[in-house]
Formats: C-alpha cells, structure tokens, sequence
C-alpha cells in the first residue's frame, strides 16, 4: 500500500443497478488484473435518519504496490480503451474527483477497518494533519494513512477515461483515510478529534474551508491473489 489510486463519486441513481454489476463483475476484477494492483476497495456513505446518501456517495481506491504502477502499459492501454460497458456507464459519474498518490505516513494496527473517515485537503495542508495524527491519533481509529498527490499537471493525474464522463473530475492536494471497526467509533472521531481540526486549520489559513470530510463504510473488497492469476 506504498500508494494509492481513490474515486470518489456520485451517480445517476438510474443506472445503480448497472453501476454495481460493472463494478462487481467486470471492473474490480479487470484492475486487480494489472500487475501491481494488490487490492481494490469499494465503500459507501452513511445514509442520514431520513435514508439520503451524503455526496459524494461512493469511494472507490486502490492499493499499489508502487505509484510508478500506473505508468505500465497495461493500464494506460486499459485507460486508452475502455471497455463498452465501461464507456456506457462513465457518462452517468457525478462530482467525480480522481487522486493518484503516494503513502506519505502510516499508523495503527495492520488490519483494516470498515468505517473509513476520508478527508481530501490541499497539499500544504498534509503536515498540519500528519502532526497531528502523530501527536495525538484518534483513540478509538486502528489505522490512519495519509496520501499525497502529484503536482498539478502530472499526467498521472490526468485520466482519457474522463472524456466519458460529464464534467471534468476535480482532484485534492493530499487526503487521509482514518480506519474503525465500527460506527460509533468513526462518529466519534469524526465530532471530537476532525471537526477541532478542521477549524483550526481553516483559522491558520484565514481563508475559507476547503477540507472536505466523509464517512464511508466498506461494501467489497477483492485482493489480487483471490483471481488466482498471481
């Protein structure tokens, strides 16, 4: 998990049906493919009281085994030329942001947790966040990671896939992914240990917030060794 490729969407909902059996049947499994994928995780938001979906709903990511993974043949010519069902369902994506990038810190247990708090900031900001995970983690979080993307205009930021899809995607500085076993502990960290920091970083930059926080909980997960091909 030395980096990282993570979607984060929404969706025409017209098409959900379709949207989770190309993901299931042909789009997890077409990227766990390409050497270098180790492991391809699809999470959800956390629906309100009254059943309505955060956006954005969907966060898809990939661990790699280096960043230079998608510099290889093999998915940029998967890029290039999509399949048709993936070139059918791209132009329903909504709020797409689309982040390549690299492990920069780590902490916490070894295994995953299904409540993952994501929050997407910009680049200068990453340190201020790793400082304070490192000085003070999330007492209830097993595992936190913190990602930072290349520069703008690195061509692995760029994907052809988004000439499908409605509106240009949108990509973050860095983001961090904090890990719980269960909801009430992601609650938790979300009110008493991000939101003080959210502020407080928002107070250092006297500008207005541009971190963007989301709660996902984890749908399915494939590892490259369950294709039985490597």
């Amino acid at each position: 998990m030395k980096a990282m490729l993570a979607v984060w969407n929404d969706l025409d909902e017209t098409v959900l049906d379709e949207y989770e059996t190309w993901y299931q049947t042909e789009h997890l499994p077409e990227r766990l493919a390409i050497t270098g994928f180790e492991a391809g995780v699809r999470t959800e938001s956390v629906p309100n009281a009254g059943g309505v979906y955060p956006s954005p709903r969907f966060m898809t990511f990939y661990e790699l085994a280096s960043i230079e993974v998608l510099e290889q043949v093999s998915y940029r010519r998967a890029l290039q030329s999509p399949t048709p069902r993936t070139q059918a369902i791209m132009p329903y994506f909504r709020n797409m942001w689309r982040a390549a990038a690299v492990l920069r810190a780590t902490s916490g247990l070894a295994c995953s947790g299904a409540w993952i708090v994501s929050i997407r900031i910009e680049s200068d900001r990453l340190q201020f966040w790793i400082d304070q995970l490192l000085e003070r983690p999330p007492e209830l979080a097993c595992r936190w990671r913190a990602y930072q993307c290349p520069q703008p205009g690195d061509p692995l930021q760029a994907s052809p896939e988004a000439r499908f899809r409605a509106s240009p995607d949108q990509t973050p500085g860095a983001f961090l992914l904090i890990e719980h076993l269960r909801q009430p502990d992601a609650d938790q960290t979300l009110r008493e240990w991000v939101g003080p920091r959210v502020e407080a970083s928002s107070l250092m930059r006297r500008d207005p917030v541009t971190t963007k926080v989301d709660l996902f909980v984890e749908l399915a997960r494939l590892d490259s060794r369950n294709l039985g091909i490597r």
